[in-house]
């Protein structure tokens, strides 16, 4: 115990804290440039004859792109020396115990599971009306429907063969998780402990949720992975944990990719 609070008292060192106020900022400034790729430069793209991937991989994969320059450049404001020891030390990124491994594949099954529920109840929110959909949606973002080999396929314009597909996935998920893990649980968590205490874990969650406000109608089943990734970051003190579940779970799209590029 002595250790893991020297351990802590170290990384935390230098480090302002971050007011609720300030949080809204360091949230709601990325949650913006979300809705402004999701709404206007996506459908422009896609307008244009991109491919609705692409459209959404540029809509979005640049903020989060961002998102980790910003992570680095606030590090280095910090007074930090961008080499991995300081980098690890203050983002968290260590290895995982045994312990913690197991914690990370119960979370994983306990998110899949709690996703499953809630996306029903989503599901029946919006087909009841109560959440409203936008007008004009991908087929593969609907998430009114079952998503179907079909939908994917139309998503990125074809996949049988299409390894540029693959590939574009896979740099779309290291901007998604690098970006979203550096940003939120390596540099912004760390300093909201030193205001929220044990409460952290929450206020840290609910915000990282309505951040996907770009996606308003699948906050709902966003929930238990913003709750359960964050309380278990936190109550380790590893952000290793962290991408490695958001990994996971969001590269369950490479699913139907892989099938896709390899059926005839």
């Amino acid at each position: 115990m002595k250790n893991s609070t020297i351990k802590i008292r170290k990384e935390t060192s230098g480090i302002k804290p971050m007011n609720f106020a300030t949080s809204i900022l360091y949230f709601g400034i990325p949650a913006i440039l979300m809705i402004i790729g999701f709404h206007v430069i996506m459908p422009v793209l896609i307008n244009h004859g991109l491919a609705p991937f692409y459209a959404y991989f540029v809509g979005l994969g640049t903020p989060l792109a961002f998102m980790i320059v910003a992570s680095l450049v606030a590090f280095v404001k910090e007074g930090n020396m961008l080499t991995w020891k300081t980098l690890s030390e203050r983002f968290r990124l260590y290895r995982l115990s045994g312990k913690m491994w197991l914690f990370t594949i119960v979370a994983f099954i306990g998110i899949i599971i709690l996703y499953g529920v809630t996306i029903k109840l989503n599901m029946a929110l919006i087909n009841s009306n109560i959440i409203p959909m936008p007008e004009s949606l991908p087929s593969w973002l609907d998430t009114s429907k079952e998503i179907s080999l079909s939908a994917m396929d139309q998503a990125f314009g074809g996949l049988s063969g299409n390894i540029m597909a693959l590939i574009a996935f896979l740099v779309f998920l290291f901007f998604n998780i690098i970006g979203e893990e550096f940003w939120w649980r390596g540099y912004i968590l760390p300093r909201q402990e030193l205001v929220f205490g044990k409460h952290v874990w929450y206020i840290h969650g609910l915000m990282w949720a309505f951040f996907h406000a770009f996606k308003w109608w699948d906050i709902l089943s966003i929930i238990p992975l913003t709750l359960i990734l964050t309380f278990i970051v936190w109550k380790y003190k590893n952000n290793t944990i962290g991408i490695i579940l958001h990994f996971l779970i969001n590269g369950i799209g490479l699913i139907p990719i892989i099938l896709g590029i390899l059926s005839t």
